[in-house]
């Protein structure tokens, strides 16, 4: 039997069948990949939306603290408030339930994410002064997982600065009180977490008291639940 095999090697060049599986087999696997990365960003951009929301909302909540009694200039807030506050959170940003339960073991929810809280006062510089007068910031109170600390004052920092709990933006600095609430959240992506990826996101929010002067801290001793506790500098 004779074989041309010339001709053969042809017909096998130009056949054409089974070409599509092949390219698919080939583009397959990096589409999946990237419709994954896709999901995981996505998740990501929603994430830090809610960290936002999260950050901003318990911002507010105790910057419309009432006075203390009718007429004063102050207001209070306790470890009861500042719990609920906290607790606000995991409404306000339900990826962090999802979030805590995939841990290895799975965790509490609040132990996923970082959320702190502070009074800051201003003090102007020279003392006294009332006009081109620079000021210090230093902590009056504070409470939550990784509070600012006493007694030191803060840096001034420009707008676009990573938060961070030893800054605070150049803009906010007197002469009114600011509560500042920061919250930090590792992101664990669904899929990239496999290969070891997290990513931080960390939102600070600053905001003056809207019906008082000074908002201070007053731990309640009827409290019976051992969460929040705040502390007085």
């Amino acid at each position: 039997m004779r074989i041309n095999l010339p001709l053969n090697l042809a017909d096998f060049r130009n056949d054409r069948s089974g070409a599509a599986a092949i390219e698919i087999a080939f583009i397959a696997p990096i589409m999946i990949l990237l419709a994954l990365l896709g999901v995981d960003t996505a998740n990501y951009v929603i994430a830090t939306e809610q960290v936002e929301q999260a950050a901003d909302t318990i911002a507010q909540m105790i910057a419309t603290t009432s006075p203390s009694s009718p007429g004063s200039t102050t207001g209070t807030v306790s470890n009861i408030d500042l719990q609920f506050y906290h607790d606000s959170a995991a409404l306000i940003f339900p990826g962090v339930l999802n979030d805590a339960a995939r841990q290895k073991p799975p965790l509490p929810w609040a132990f996923d994410i970082k959320i702190s809280v502070a009074g800051v006062y201003f003090w102007p510089t020279p003392f006294g002064c009332t006009t081109n007068c620079t000021y210090i910031a230093i902590t009056m109170w504070n409470a939550g997982d990784n509070p600012r600390q006493c007694n030191i004052p803060l840096n001034s920092v420009s707008d676009t600065a990573v938060p961070s709990s030893a800054n605070l933006p150049k803009d906010v600095f007197g002469p009114n009180m600011i509560i500042v609430v920061d919250v930090l959240f590792t992101y664990h992506p669904m899929f990239a977490s496999y290969f070891g990826v997290s990513l931080p996101i960390a939102r600070s929010v600053f905001m003056t008291p809207r019906y008082v002067g000074t908002i201070n801290y007053q731990a309640s001793s009827t409290y019976p639940y051992n969460g929040i506790s705040g502390h007085t500098c």
